[in-house]
């Protein structure tokens, strides 16, 4: 059996934020600071078992992969509802 692809979504913050609780709830973090971290380079968003699986929690660096090659990341919201 093959395991699907991680999701993950490139959306603006703000679009996100303003959504309500529609595509992100945090858990852990709060919109002003992670709009700061967004503001300073690239944020992530995550659940709380892909920050166990690579070892990050909130404001850690997390390296993306994409077709340009990694990509390094802040964790700027851990939260249950979805990742983007």
């Amino acid at each position: 059996m093959v395991s699907p692809a991680p999701v993950s979504s490139v959306l603006d913050p703000r679009s996100i934020r303003d959504s309500g609780r529609l595509l992100f709830s945090f858990a852990y973090g709060e919109w002003d600071r992670a709009l700061e971290i967004a503001d300073q380079g690239c944020a992530v968003f995550i659940t709380p078992s892909v920050a166990r699986r690579n070892g990050v929690w909130l404001e850690d660096a997390l390296s993306v992969t994409t077709p340009a090659g990694p990509l390094r990341c802040t964790v700027a919201g851990v939260g249950p509802t979805f990742v983007g």
